[in-house]
């Protein structure tokens, strides 16, 4: 249910309402009972990731224009599975500010959660052009290229982020995985 009576609120109070429903969200589950002993935490979880983007909805409804609203909002589609509707906010969000890495990761994310990993990989070479790559861009593109069996080229991009992040165990991990696939 809309409220006629949202009105614009700023950033920072987006960030506080957020904080907020995560919280009480968190303290519901737990009152609840619900944890990995419980057959039905899976379904709680979602129901309460559907009620943060109600929420969230209900702020862009607020605030069309917010990026970052938008953007969870792309996020939320994509934890919840729906990849076309997380899609396509991504592409909105690019078209309009083709600068927002974050924008990119988030579609490269909804497209391995479809199996499109050479588009993923696309994705994540198109934020590198906006900025240094992070540790976590690098594995997810070696996690995709090795979903591809491009085990040389996985390898070479946990190569670079283990230069520079040398204590990255994570990197290292992934890396044995692929030698291993590549060698058997």
């Amino acid at each position: 249910m809309r409220s006629a009576s949202l009105t614009v609120v700023s950033q920072g109070t987006v960030k506080m309402f957020n904080q907020l429903l995560n919280s009480a969200l968190s303290l519901a589950i737990i009152l609840a009972g619900v944890g990995v002993g419980n057959p039905g935490w899976c379904a709680d979880a979602v129901r309460s990731l559907d009620m943060k983007l109600r929420f969230i909805e209900d702020l862009i409804h607020a605030n069309p224009n917010d990026v970052g609203l938008r953007l969870q909002r792309s996020e939320l589609l994509g934890n919840l599975q729906r990849f076309d509707e997380a899609l396509d906010e991504c592409d909105v969000l690019i078209k309009r500010n083709p600068k927002l890495r974050d924008a990119y990761l988030v579609k490269a994310r909804s497209l391995a959660g479809k199996r499109r990993y050479k588009e993923a990989v696309q994705s994540l070479d198109d934020a590198f052009k906006l900025g240094a790559p992070s540790s976590k861009l690098l594995l997810s593109k070696a996690k995709y290229l090795k979903n591809e069996k491009r085990y040389q080229d996985a390898i070479e991009t946990l190569s670079k982020l283990i230069k520079m992040e040398p204590s990255n165990a994570a990197a290292y991990e992934a890396r044995a995985n692929c030698y291993f696939s590549l060698y058997g």
